[in-house]
């Protein structure tokens, strides 16, 4: 571990260093972000590594991480299952308390896998029974030359039972061999996060397989492909407490990357038969443990961003969070980034008049919002309001409570609440609930409206083959001007307004706007009226695209780019009253591939 630190720091010394050599000392430059991804701390496929590798690939300088707080600090996460059907309720025999009324939740088993003949069912005491009143009885039989598994994956409503290695997960179950006869076994898989092409592996999950047999000697550990196979024994005819620790087994098994940057995402669970052999086993009292909880991860996970970071000298890795209670999502950029406590807020949180045994779910969620605002705040760092038109990518149907009714109806909501206080505004997105001229149009009219959010791009990717950073449609980071990667020097250039967002795929260059008054892309001008002249300034353009203005919402005039650098004069005759904006979009043939900020033009 001390040598993993040791690297880490002369690694963040020698990132510091090659960003010097880009740009002249004290000059801000244009430094391309992710403000928004997810790693093996919320629920996707993707690892540090994974994403590190993809930005790498992409030329992109920094990731800001934004894990979901209640995944990442343990709050309300399923650790128990005890087969008494397929679904069982979401909170049974779990340790925390339901505080307010979920969404109706279930966790169970899914079946993955079934060879003909192959038979499974569910038990009842005074069958093999461990907890409960029921257990999993699984039956096969197979003459194949090759392993032939019948299986059953564990999950839960909203992926409850990821973890984040980091917490030093380890896994329980029991299991009842009532027969194992020649080659037969239990097997027991863990599905961690893909993690970049590495010692002869692609860019794909790797896999903990555990085979469990009555062998007396299993033998060694041993690594096939993706999966490391680790034999265990058991004791037939009787129950076998297993306890799997996944994540020293990650650790080991995987040793060119650090093996806690992982997620624990699928359980699978079964027997393989082959040859004749035949199985018949029951399974029940599944549990998911961790070593830690709370603030502790949240630090390890600073550690582990060091740990990975040496393997991207160049690359930047910042800790940031997802505030994710409810629908509203907000990410919390901060220097010294606060963690909500939960218990404490639910505490404080009024009892549901129409159901005093739960709290107000709606004020709870509203306390949440407001507490994590105002702390960001205070502590000098900014918030943005993610996703506006709702949780869900395009591929999935969103939710009843994110689906509005027009693009006005959802300009109303995000007025109602001043977007929760935030100062930023997820605009960047090609497909998400909404098309991106939807979300440009939310930010046009929220701006003349009179709430003026800085815009940012992002993809909000939590890895696997849907979300790649290159090839898919939500693919967009943030040039932000400052003097240094750090999270100092980039909150004053988004506080600032100095970002434009894009397609780091299609676009590598810079936007900028200049009035004749010496103000730049970002500022608010009061009291001008008349005309104003504005110059466009473009870099990394292409002969063909177009560099089109944007006045208060409309687009009204369009630049042809002749080469690698555009600087073009505009002419704004500002309205009698009210707020005006400008703007500039990069369009190539598929539409708009870079978007600046707007000076804004407000009333004496």
């Amino acid at each position: 571990m001390r040598r993993w630190f040791r690297l880490a720091f002369l690694v963040a010394g020698a990132g510091l260093a090659v960003f010097a050599c880009r740009s002249r000392a004290g000059e801000p430059r244009a430094i391309s972000v992710q403000l928004h991804l997810h790693g093996p701390f919320s629920e996707g496929a993707a690892s540090i590594d994974s994403h590190s590798y993809e930005a790498s690939d992409v030329g992109c300088d920094v990731l800001w991480w934004s894990e979901h707080d209640f995944r990442l600090l343990s709050y309300g996460l399923v650790a128990r299952f005890g087969f008494e059907a397929w679904q069982e309720e979401l909170g049974r025999n779990e340790l925390w308390t339901t505080p307010f009324k979920r969404e109706p939740g279930t966790k169970g088993l899914m079946l993955t896998s079934k060879p003909e003949g192959t038979k499974l069912h569910f038990v009842r005491a005074p069958g093999p029974v461990k907890e409960g009143e029921h257990s999993l009885r699984l039956l096969a039989q197979s003459q194949a030359d090759e392993f032939e598994a019948l299986t059953v994956v564990f999950g839960t409503t909203g992926s409850l039972q990821h973890r984040p290695l980091a917490s030093a997960v380890r896994v329980r179950l029991a299991v009842f061999p009532h027969a194992l006869a020649g080659e037969a076994r239990i097997v027991v898989e863990a599905t961690l996060s893909e993690h970049a092409p590495r010692a002869g592996l692609a860019l794909e999950p790797r896999i903990l397989s555990y085979e469990i047999s009555s062998a007396s000697e299993p033998g060694p550990p041993y690594r096939l492909g993706a999966a490391y196979r680790i034999p265990m024994h058991c004791d037939m005819a009787r129950w076998n407490e297993l306890e799997l620790d996944i994540t020293r087994d990650a650790v080991r098994g995987f040793p060119e990357s650090p093996g806690e940057d992982n997620s624990c995402a699928l359980l699978t669970l079964g027997v393989a038969t082959r040859k004749g052999g035949s199985a018949a086993v029951f399974f029940d009292d599944l549990r998911i443990l961790q070593g830690m909880s709370g603030p502790p991860v949240y630090a390890r996970q600073a550690e582990l961003l060091e740990e990975v970071g040496e393997l991207y000298p160049r690359l930047t890795q910042l800790q940031g969070l997802e505030l994710s209670p409810d629908s509203h999502h907000l990410n919390l950029f901060c220097e010294d980034t606060p963690l909500p406590d939960y218990e404490a807020i639910a505490r404080a949180t009024p009892p549901d008049p129409a159901n005093p045994a739960y709290f107000e779910r709606e004020a709870f969620y509203q306390r949440t919002l407001d507490w994590a605002v105002a702390e960001t705040h205070a502590r000098g760092g900014l918030v943005s309001y993610n996703h506006p038109f709702g949780r869900t990518f395009e591929e999935g149907e969103p939710a009843p409570e994110e689906a509005p009714d027009s693009n006005e109806a959802q300009l109303a909501q995000l007025l109602q609440h001043r977007a929760q206080g935030a100062d930023l505004l997820e605009v960047g997105y090609r497909r998400r609930g909404a098309t991106l001229d939807q979300h440009l149009w939310l930010w046009d009219h929220a701006a003349l409206a009179g709430l003026r959010l800085v815009g940012i791009g992002v993809s909000d990717s939590h890895g696997g083959k849907h979300n790649r950073w290159r090839g898919q449609p939500n693919n967009f980071v943030s040039w932000i001007y400052a003097r240094s990667p750090s999270k100092r020097d980039l909150l004053v250039g988004l506080r600032a307004g100095r970002v434009f967002f894009g397609d780091i795929e299609r676009f590598d260059g810079t936007l900028d706007l200049l009035l004749d008054s010496g103000e730049h892309m970002g500022a608010s001008v009061a009291g001008r009226r008349g005309e104003v002249g504005v110059t466009l300034l473009a870099t990394g353009t292409k002969r063909g695209q177009r560099l089109v203005v944007v006045e208060s919402g409309a687009r009204t005039h369009s630049f042809a780019i002749e080469g690698a650098e555009f600087r073009g004069e505009h002419r704004f005759v500002l309205p009698a009253d009210g707020p005006a904006f400008v703007r500039c979009e990069l369009h190539d043939q598929t539409g708009p591939i870079a978007l600046s900020n707007p000076i804004h033009f407000l009333p004496r």
